[in-house]
């Protein structure tokens, strides 16, 4: 499997889910995050979440699994494979669709050897001509 890490963020697509569920597609939480998924799963658990999943670890905390489906993704791709599992909302315990990104807020999305950052959704630069300076 290719290493994108020394160029841009890498991201995994979790499910949390239950013992007795056995299809991400319609059942639990899928997710995408750039943290250690443990660290994201621990969050989901302090609050950080929607109130279906919110239920289902006040029934039973210890019941709520957590299972990485993809790992070490670039961040396209991950919103892309959330966008499969989840195109609509109110699908499992997820209330909003995936793949959609953080509004307001400029994704990265490919940081080159040389350090150019280029955006999600940006139109590659187009070479402008070079204005001549008006003599005074």
């Amino acid at each position: 499997m290719a290493n994108f890490s020394q160029y841009a963020p890498i991201f995994s697509l979790y499910w949390l889910h239950l013992e007795s569920h056995w299809d991400p597609m319609v059942e639990g939480y899928i997710g995408i995050t750039r943290t250690e998924v443990k660290q994201r799963f621990s969050s989901h658990r302090s609050g950080w979440t929607t109130p279906s999943l919110a239920s289902a670890f006040e029934a039973d905390l210890t019941a709520v699994r957590c299972t990485v489906l993809y790992d070490e993704l670039p961040e396209v791709a991950a919103r892309a494979l959330e966008q499969v599992y989840r195109p609509i909302n109110n699908i499992g315990w997820n209330r909003d669709p995936g793949g959609r990104g953080i509004r307001n807020r400029k994704q990265i999305w490919w940081v080159t050897p040389n350090g150019v950052r280029l955006y999600k959704d940006t139109p590659r630069p187009v070479d402008k001509p070079v204005k001549k300076k008006a003599k005074a």
